[in-house]
């Protein structure tokens, strides 16, 4: 092999090599916000109610659905991390996913995970629902970028609501307002 093709050669390895790294670089999202509910909830709930369920779990409804976090396994509402935190291990965002509230506002903080346990899409008198998690965002002083990841995962409480309501309002007039206020508000919110 001649010096011209082993320079050739090196140059070729150098950027196979250099590839990766090159991938990595270009990440297409800088920051993630979470807004949801208990399936999105890295442990805020928690942090705001300071309860936590212990074994046995008695408190459990027939749905198996608990009314405060599990005291094992970082106070989330289920037995590991959320898909959320999957997710943002795997876009190399993980900080962003971490529970919003408890923490300092001061200066730029990573964590942007506003999802709450309990949340609803529409503003149901109480809770930390959509709304106030956004308004929690907006009061934090968040600057919108191109480069952000907004992830909006609600629904399951407000059909749950929906679904309740049938026994009282069989016509189902109540459970299509329920369900007609949580659209509106997940609409209204995307647009701040």
């Amino acid at each position: 092999m001649h010096r011209r093709e082993k320079n050739h050669l090196a140059a070729i390895l150098f950027i196979f090599c250099l590839l990766p790294a090159l991938a990595l670089a270009h990440k297409p999202y800088d920051r993630l916000f979470i807004f949801g509910d208990s399936l999105s909830d890295p442990g805020n709930a928690y942090l705001l109610l300071g309860t936590a369920l212990t074994p046995p779990y008695e408190t459990l409804d027939a749905l198996l659905i608990p009314d405060a976090p599990y005291a094992i396994g970082a106070h989330h509402f289920s037995n590991g991390e959320t898909w959320i935190e999957q997710l943002a291990r795997q876009i190399d965002l993980k900080a962003s996913a971490d529970p919003a509230f408890g923490v300092s506002h001061r200066g730029r903080m990573k964590a942007g995970n506003y999802a709450v346990g309990g949340a609803r899409a529409r503003d149901s008198g109480s809770g930390v629902n959509l709304p106030q998690q956004v308004g929690a965002y907006l009061a934090a002083g968040n600057p919108p970028s191109p480069h952000t990841l907004y992830v909006m995962a609600f629904g399951g409480n407000d059909v749950r609501d929906a679904i309740a309501a049938l026994a009282f309002d069989p016509t189902g007039a109540t459970s299509a307002g329920i369900l007609g206020e949580a659209l509106t508000s997940i609409a209204d919110n995307i647009q701040l």
